[in-house]
């Protein structure tokens, strides 16, 4: 049987190849920077074609469940993908949570009670709550799972709206430890990225990680996807940098509803199996941040692979031919790339402008060249532009700023 699952998986490889890339097709590098460690979904992998589309830009899920069905799992187990176990509320299946982590020694952590200060959640008080986790901490000992606390949000139990009153008062009972804890779970559904920076600097006084095992712009404000694509975007250049943030999850990738309807947040396209919504396609490609990486520029490198940037407002779109490129690129931002080159040639630059931006190039920090870029055609029609830059061979850092105007920022070669 593991045989026959191993040969269907490889098939639906083959039959989705291209259609997860962390890279866009026609335009891959022949390496790209490593998968985020932190970045996941909240999500129940019930349809086996949703695994290849997220996989190779997603380190781990969960699914509010204490096990995950037998296909889901051996893709994880294969795919270089960590499934967390869930304490859902006190009623969660122990044996159950045994049966998984026996079959899948590889599970790492235990997730406990899922928004207990919410009355159509898990809804427990502090106390009542006090009550059964020590049943959640003996069954993570045994299982020498790392255990993450109650996921908490803003919430409508009667006198436990602020999770920090539930958490603070949780911590305080009785059989309660903070030092059972190996990192703090919070729930963030604020449209504005400060707003969720900022709550999520209010669990630092636990001293412990933080996970954001629920997030995605979930307000009014949030009138169409892209929208919700400058709230992905700036959320997740925040979330990939800050010390205090170990892993996080998108909500949700498939749901109930067309994908281009309110809050537009779906990864997974409903129409075709094998497609991922622009917005997923953002999520899988925005920059991990990888420093280890010096990207080759003979086979090209995306804009969207940068290392280190002025604002958080670096966007992301994608564009007919689902190539996705930096949006908005405009006068006072800089982005660094990490590049390696073997052959000394001039940078090309790839880009769509209606007006004629003015770049400065520089070269592991020295500025090289002000180079003053013609508009194309129009914001769809992608042009390329050849400096006279000439980029000596090995591993260097690029950073490219703009002085003047804007463009959409597509692609770097030599």
């Amino acid at each position: 049987m593991m045989r026959f699952r191993y040969i269907v998986w490889s098939l639906l490889l083959l039959v989705f190849a291209g259609c997860g890339e962390v890279v866009p097709q026609g335009d891959v590098p022949a390496t790209s920077q490593a998968k985020s460690p932190k970045r996941g979904v909240a999500f129940d992998f019930s349809r086996l074609e949703d695994l290849p589309l997220l996989s190779p830009a997603v380190s781990w899920a969960y699914n509010w469940g204490n096990a995950q069905n037998d296909d889901a799992a051996f893709w994880f187990d294969t795919n270089d993908m960590d499934f967390c176990p869930m304490c859902w509320n006190q009623r969660f299946d122990a044996e159950k949570i045994r049966a998984y982590v026996a079959l899948h020694p590889g599970t790492k952590y235990l997730l406990g009670f899922n928004e207990p200060n919410l009355t159509d959640q898990c809804n427990l008080t502090p106390s009542e709550a006090a009550q059964y986790w020590q049943e959640v901490v003996a069954l993570a000992k045994e299982l020498n799972l790392k255990l993450v606390s109650p996921a908490m949000n803003y919430g409508t139990l009667e006198g436990y709206g602020d999770p920090i009153k539930w958490l603070d008062e949780f911590f305080a009972c009785e059989g309660v430890s903070l030092s059972d804890i190996d990192a703090i779970a919070v729930h963030c559904y604020m449209a504005s990225p400060s707003a969720l920076k900022d709550y999520i600097g209010r669990f630092a006084k636990y001293g412990k990680p933080i996970w954001v095992t629920e997030f995605c712009a979930w307000e009014k404000t949030v009138g169409s996807v892209e929208t919700q694509m400058d709230y992905m975007c700036a959320a997740l250049n925040y979330l990939e940098q800050s010390p205090l943030v170990e892993r996080y999850a998108w909500f949700i990738p498939r749901a109930k509803g067309a994908v281009d309807t309110y809050p537009y947040m779906q990864l997974l396209d409903h129409e075709s199996l094998t497609a991922l919504t622009r917005l997923g396609r953002i999520y899988t490609s925005l920059s991990s941040f990888d420093k280890h990486a010096f990207l080759p520029l003979s086979r090209s490198v995306a804009a969207y692979q940068y290392t280190a940037f002025s604002t958080d407002r670096v966007s992301l779109r994608v564009d007919d031919t689902e190539r996705v490129y930096v949006y908005n690129f405009q006068a006072g931002m800089w982005m660094d790339y990490q590049v390696q080159v073997s052959e000394a040639k001039p940078l090309q630059i790839a880009y769509a402008s209606i007006v004629s931006p003015q770049v400065c190039i520089y070269v592991d920090g020295e500025a090289e060249v002000v180079a003053d870029m013609p508009k194309t055609a129009g914001l769809s029609l992608v042009e390329t532009f050849t400096t006279e830059v000439v980029i000596p061979a090995g591993c260097h850092t690029l950073r490219v700023e703009v002085l003047k105007g804007s463009c959409n920022l597509y692609s770097f070669y030599v």
